[in-house]
């Protein structure tokens, strides 16, 4: 009876740890989520020409975020219901994430299955999961600084063609006024 009762202690901690564990991607996927708003609405403030390009972008991102935080809700619910016999839902759980996860990164789906396959300790598997959700979000961040910094260079390019065209089409004005100005005169 002892005996039990440590192992139901010991998976009680492990469980809370796990609880913990989500509710600080919960907490970076927020994070993730008002980063990526501030920086849509400077770059759609900055590049005009690109705006419409811009919002498809916003709207694909907060589609990302919202499954993404559709996932670590139902990882959250899943960790809160588990006690010492409900192990194999944390397990299907896990299953539903990764298949999640596959959709967005298929080279991710052999490292997972991998680890699943070669370790017996579920805790150690999900912590590598939430490992593999930061990757994910360092990369879509670093993706998303990227795209904006291009369509800067772009706006900054294209400002500096119409500038130059401005400047030659007022040449051809006042080269076209003074002509006629001339032939005026010598009329």
């Amino acid at each position: 009876m002892g005996k039990d009762s440590d192992e139901a202690n010991a998976l009680r901690l492990e469980i809370r740890d796990l609880q913990n564990h989500a509710t600080a991607l919960r907490g970076e996927l927020e994070a993730a989520r008002s980063a990526m708003a501030t920086a849509v609405q400077r770059a759609v403030a900055e590049g005009g020409a690109e705006a419409a390009q811009l919002q498809a972008t916003v709207v694909a991102l907060r589609d990302e975020l919202e499954r993404a935080r559709a996932d670590t809700q139902r990882l959250v619910a899943a960790t809160l219901a588990v006690s010492s016999g409900e192990i194999g839902q944390l397990k299907q759980t896990v299953v539903a994430l990764r298949e999640t996860l596959e959709k967005e990164r298929a080279d991710r789906d052999e490292r997972i299955r991998q680890t699943r396959l070669e370790s017996n300790d579920e805790i150690i598997q999900l912590r590598n999961t939430a490992a593999a959700l930061r990757g994910q979000m360092d990369d879509d961040r670093a993706t998303r600084d990227q795209t904006i910094q291009s369509g800067r260079a772009e706006d900054r390019a294209e400002i500096a063609e119409l500038q130059g065209t401005i400047h030659q089409l007022r040449q051809r004005l006042e080269d076209e006024t003074n002509a006629r100005q001339q032939d005026r005169r010598e009329s």
